[in-house]
């Protein structure tokens, strides 16, 4: 699956609700990447923020790991620090 966009969101910690805003108004099948950069200190709170916007988006979240594989219609959330 080869992404022809990527968009690239940041926040501080008050952005969640922002950042589920933003991606309950995604339309279905972009051919494009989401990154989501929050500022959060504690690492148990990364999966909330990926959990938290799943339920606001058909788009897949999950935790961005180093040299992982970018695909379209998938949310990377940054982990913290």
């Amino acid at each position: 699956m080869e992404v022809n966009s990527v968009v690239v969101v940041g926040g501080s910690a008050g952005g969640f609700q922002a950042v589920a805003d933003l991606m309950s108004h995604m339309p279905p099948g972009l051919d494009t990447a989401f990154f989501v950069i929050v500022h959060l200190s504690r690492k148990s709170v990364g999966a909330v923020l990926v959990q938290y916007i799943q339920k606001h988006t058909s788009y897949l979240c999950s935790l961005a790991v180093n040299n992982g594989h970018i695909k379209k219609g998938h949310v990377y959330v940054a982990p913290p620090d």
